[in-house]
């Protein structure tokens, strides 16, 4: 095992350890560098009887480029749960890192999602994975599924021409693609009446009213303002999405709704 220091371990055989299948992905931090650069590792990484490495895999990688001695405790039986574990009380995992814990795993639902989140890195991962169960708004029951490995897309065909669908919203306007802006588009798109060319003319010069504006209710309002710009005369005819304001102010459509990308419980707002 190397040369025995109390209850930590020091070598320069890099090759003897081994990555834990699921871990988080390693990430450069500069600071970390330098420090061990100048002196060397001085918190021991852990691994495990298998000498996967459970935690350090930042100051393992960094001892090994520069050839500084890695320092190292064993942890006799743990694995994959006792790291998350162990994270969550340093520095929580993000869903990013569940992900692709679940992907390293063989989880095809997790896969298709990675995907997706790395072809349109513009939509933050909590509002994508959010609509892709068929959900309108971000819950904790919809990151939940996520971290504890039960997340499935409501429809998944469906759900990526809806994607390629927003991004050509999102290039036929000034518009800037994030959450709120996300979420605020699959409402009206849910929704039968939905007309995304009418949509398009009707936030020309209105972008700024959506840009930066940390509300999805006051987004999915200006959405639907812009929708049935001129159309508030011709309601009757059916082409103007009807809403109303709750007592907060939250916008309350009443309109038929498309299932095809949403639960069937959410038949309404």
């Amino acid at each position: 095992m190397g040369r025995n220091i109390g209850k930590v371990y020091e070598t320069e055989d890099y090759d003897k350890f081994k990555y834990l299948k699921g871990n988080r992905k390693v990430k450069r931090n500069p600071s970390l560098e330098r420090s061990i650069l100048v002196h060397g590792m001085l918190i021991p990484i852990s691994v495990n009887e298998n000498m996967e490495i459970l935690d350090g895999q930042s100051r393992y990688e960094i001892a090994k480029k520069f050839g500084k001695k890695i320092l190292y405790r064993v942890s006799q039986g743990f694995g994959m749960k006792e790291v998350i574990d162990l994270n969550n009380t340093k520095k929580a995992w993000k869903l990013d890192d569940y992900i692709n814990k679940y992907v390293s795993d063989g989880n095809l639902e997790y896969e298709k999602l990675q995907k997706l989140s790395k072809k349109y890195s513009s939509i933050p991962i909590s509002s994508l994975m959010t609509a892709a169960q068929g959900l309108l708004n971000l819950s904790l029951k919809s990151s939940k599924n996520v971290r504890e490995g039960r997340f499935k897309f409501y429809n998944y065909p469906h759900f990526c021409l809806f994607l390629e669908d927003y991004s050509e919203f999102i290039k036929c306007t000034d518009l800037k693609s994030s959450l709120y802006t996300f979420l605020g588009y699959f409402n009206l798109y849910t929704v039968k009446k939905f007309d995304r060319d009418r949509m398009i003319k009707g936030m020309r010069g209105k972008e700024e009213l959506v840009n930066g504006i940390m509300s999805l209710d006051v987004v999915t309002e200006v959405f639907l303002e812009a929708h049935n710009y001129r159309l508030r005369e011709e309601a009757i005819t059916g082409k103007a999405i009807k809403f109303n304001l709750s007592k907060n102010e939250k916008p309350i459509i009443s309109e038929e709704r498309d299932f095809l990308l949403l639960q069937m419980s959410r038949k309404a707002d």
